[in-house]
């Protein structure tokens, strides 16, 4: 996933680049492989690369979290749990001690929801329900820690999570992402999916198995177009 936020608008974007997704990676030998073979040849700076070499989009700071980690952060942020929508398939699928229809998921569970893709839908299903379940996670945030203890919570929330993420930012710079979310109240989250629809094909090779053969040219521009070309960056305040 590669997000956006502006902070002079408002407004965040994320696009989810699914994992299947042939592409040029540098470096690599086959050149073209799946473009989750980038991190796991070569780690966050090989991904950062290979999406800037075939989209054009320069990644400033990466946050990586296993699944450990998922279920500890979203068990910490959202206690009470996330509310989501699971049908009969994913009750059966996940073992979930559920009925049909809107349930409140904690983080083991929530954790099986955002991976299921066990239905007609497949991967793209599952990348709708992880940005689904990121804008729920924000606005639960915001809800949480948005009062006067909430505030003074922060730092020590922030230390909790930072502890189950790798990440190349600093803690503060990190924290600063968490205060944007409660006092810039970000106008919600727009998302896409890479590919776009008809943009792609289902093609399989040798060393890479089934993947989902892009048009690079066309994906290309539609995550340009997406995204701000030039937001502004945040003015920083002066000490006295």
């Amino acid at each position: 996933m590669v997000a956006q936020y502006d902070p002079h608008s408002k407004k965040a974007k994320l696009v989810t680049i699914m994992r299947d997704s042939y592409v040029n990676i540098p470096g690599e030998s086959p050149h073209y492989n799946k473009i989750n073979s980038a991190y796991s040849q070569g780690g966050p700076e090989l991904l950062r690369k290979t999406i800037k070499k075939n989209f054009g989009i320069d990644v400033n700071h990466f946050i990586t979290i296993d699944f450990k980690g998922f279920v500890k952060v979203i068990d910490m942020i959202a206690p009470e749990g996330i509310e989501v929508n699971v049908t009969k398939k994913m009750i059966e699928d996940m073992n979930l001690n559920v009925e049909p229809g809107a349930q409140k998921l904690h983080g083991k569970d929530l954790l099986s929801y955002v991976r299921f893709r066990h239905d007609k839908l497949s991967d793209f299903g599952r990348v709708q329900r992880q940005q689904e379940v990121l804008s729920l996670l924000k606005d639960t945030f915001k809800e949480q820690l948005g009062s006067v203890n909430g505030i003074l919570e922060l730092p020590e929330i922030g230390e909790e999570i930072i502890r189950d993420i790798d990440t190349d930012m600093d803690f503060k710079t990190f924290l600063s992402l968490g205060k944007v979310v409660l006092f810039d109240q970000v106008k919600g989250i727009e998302s896409m999916r890479v590919p776009v629809p008809n943009s792609y094909s289902n093609r399989e090779y040798p060393h890479a198995g089934q993947v989902l053969q892009l048009d690079l040219d066309e994906n290309k521009e539609a995550i340009q177009n997406f995204f701000e070309k030039n937001p502004k960056p945040v003015t920083k305040e002066k000490s006295e």
